[in-house]
């Protein structure tokens, strides 16, 4: 299947959620091409370089989508390269070339328990699949943030119990979790989305 073609969106606004994390609401004509219902998938953020030069990629989740809005959070660290630079000065009106969207990373939801667990940058996509479980599940979900000023209430079934944590934890794997239960399903979110990311499933 061929690639969609880039779209260029615009910049709607920008919210500062917390300390270190920055929302920025994309839109404009362009949006109209784009798939419904991608929360969780990715885009590529496209920066064209010099002549000859090819462009610089960075991939983000979607975390929220309206029918003329998309909103695409960034985890603002000390390590700033072109993606993180370019968000922390975004205007409204300013212009970016997007690709994708690529596949949505959503959990199998066919478990008596889960486990979601990742550092700030994997955040949008734990809590796009916090929002989607059922009302009954049960579980955890761990969050490592820089500081406790970047915890944020989540949207989630009340029976999962978020905890948003300061240091860094030990994240159960996918092993040993299937050692505890007959029936487990294990997502290993890739690196982009975060180094600690992933996220277990499991049953008894």
């Amino acid at each position: 299947m061929a690639k969609p073609t880039p779209i260029e969106l615009e910049v709607i606004r920008t919210t500062s959620l917390t300390e270190h994390m920055l929302r920025v609401t994309l839109g404009g004509d362009a949006l109209a091409s784009f798939p419904e219902d991608q929360e969780s998938a990715y885009i590529k953020l496209i920066f064209p370089q010099g002549e000859g030069q090819r462009p610089i990629l960075r991939t983000y989740t979607i975390r929220h989508q309206r029918p003329t809005e998309i909103d695409v959070d960034f985890a603002l660290h000390d390590a700033k390269g072109p993606a993180l630079t370019w968000a922390a000065n975004a205007q409204p009106g300013d212009r970016i070339l997007v690709g994708g969207p690529g596949p949505k990373k959503l959990i199998q939801h066919q478990a008596d328990w889960f486990l979601l667990a990742g550092d700030m940058s994997a955040l949008p996509a734990i809590s796009v699949n916090l929002s989607k479980l059922p009302a009954d599940a049960v579980g955890y979900a761990v969050i490592e943030v820089l500081s406790e000023s970047d915890i944020q209430s989540l949207d989630h079934p009340e029976k999962m119990d978020c905890d948003g944590r300061s240091t860094r934890i030990p994240i159960p794997t996918e092993s040993s979790c299937r050692r505890k239960s007959k029936r487990c399903h294990g997502w290993k979110v890739p690196p982009r989305f975060g180094p600690l990311a992933n996220s277990i499933a499991c049953g008894t």
